[in-house]
């Protein structure tokens, strides 16, 4: 995870989001404007035009009342952008650089500097060392007790939540407190209908909407991102998990995994009842699914942190192939404007970046050749190794 992301928008992240959010209320207001006058008759075009000239005549003379106004939000970011040059040379996920980092943002950006002074003391305590009481609960070198394993008596009921009680009730299953009470086919004919789910609404909406119309592709643009939206939320977490996880320097960090897997899907509880969903319909392979059930069984830890990144990168594999899915009516209908409109989740998102000469594996091709950790393997001409984590390292000389 760059950084940079830890304090929100960098100065021209901020500045094209303006421009466009200008953009498309310009849009609407020429909209708006096209629509009225109907009743001028042959002088509509005039009344369009006064219309326009108002509008012009309205932002002059905010402008002049009000001749610098600064985003206050774009003012922080460039005062932490300016911050963060200054350390540009360092690991800025060391600990103590990201103290110095706090303490330097606190007078210019206060929020921005707790969160980094907030970070600095989480490494600098995930670095010390954390001991094991008998029974299995993790203490902190505080002598806090960080984790305890529950007993089954006091496990947390897992609730269906809404979409699986939905898909659940349109198929005639009796709906449980608990989604663990679920069968295993039950679950496939959830994850089949919900999946379905999505398809028909898609291309349900896709065959409503003109995309030769340089106005109505605005709109089928919105509605695509309305219905992706939260796939598109779900993979920009796992990608900002993926990268706090690979930046982590713990081997073996139980809570670390734990908050980024529910920081993927939203909170904990609907992390683990889509956690149990993934598992009991087999949809990430067999390793995938032993170190997703020492998730939900709290034994995480157990897990090497190859093993949590190599689940992080499945689960994510999964939800582009969703979004992928989704879109696909969208595309069929756009013609040659698919790219556009609805835009594949290998266009529209960046990987976290990694190290040169490294590349992702997709979750499939690893459980089809049913690759391990240090094993090579030939792409094309080009021989690589398994890292054991979703990636893969060319090996030398290739």
């Amino acid at each position: 995870m760059a950084i940079t992301s830890l304090f929100g928008p960098t100065p021209a992240e901020l500045i094209l989001a303006q421009q466009q959010k200008q953009r498309e209320e310009q849009l609407l207001r020429n909209q708006q404007i096209t629509q009225q006058g109907a009743e001028f008759g042959p002088f509509r075009g005039l009344y369009q035009a006064g219309l326009r000239m108002g509008d012009i005549g309205g932002q002059a003379i905010m402008q002049g009342l009000f001749p610098d106004q600064v985003d206050p939000r774009l003012q922080e970011a460039t005062a932490v952008q300016g911050v963060l040059s200054k350390f540009s040379g360092m690991d800025q996920s060391d600990p103590k650089v990201l103290e110095r980092i706090g303490r330097e943002l606190m007078p210019v950006a206060p929020n921005a500097g707790l969160r980094a002074l907030t970070l600095a003391k989480e490494l600098a305590v995930k670095e010390k060392p954390i001991s094991v009481r008998p029974g299995g609960a993790l203490v902190s070198p505080t002598g806090q007790v960080i984790y305890e394993r529950p007993s089954e008596d006091r496990q947390k009921v897992i609730a269906p939540g809404q979409d699986i009680a939905r898909a659940a009730g349109a198929l005639g299953f009796t709906i449980p407190d608990d989604v663990r009470n679920f069968t295993t086919a039950e679950w496939k004919a959830i994850d089949a209908r919900l999946n379905q789910d999505k398809i028909n609404a898609a291309a349900a909406s896709a065959a409503k909407l003109n995309f030769e119309d340089p106005k109505s592709r605005f709109a089928a643009i919105t509605e695509v991102n309305n219905q992706v939206k939260p796939l598109v939320t779900q993979i920009n977490n796992l990608d900002q998990a993926i990268s706090i996880r690979r930046n982590d320097k713990s081997p073996f960090s139980q809570r670390l995994f734990e908050q980024t897997v529910s920081g993927a899907f939203g909170d904990a509880q609907k992390a683990q009842a889509e956690i149990t969903r993934l598992v009991n319909t087999g949809n990430l392979g067999e390793r995938v699914t032993n170190t997703l059930n020492m998730f939900l069984t709290g034994n995480i830890g157990n897990s090497t942190k190859e093993d949590q990144l190599e689940s992080l990168n499945a689960i994510r594999d999964y939800v582009a192939q969703q979004y992928d899915t989704t879109i696909r009516p969208y595309r069929s209908a756009a013609g040659n404007k698919a790219d556009e409109i609805a835009p594949l989740s290998s266009q529209k998102f960046d990987r976290p970046k990694l190290p040169d000469g490294q590349g992702y594996i997709p979750f499939t091709v690893i459980n089809q050749y049913g690759l391990k950790r240090g094993q090579r393997f030939k792409q094309g001409n080009v021989e690589a190794v398994y890292n054991g984590d979703g990636t893969y390292t060319v090996l030398k000389g290739q």
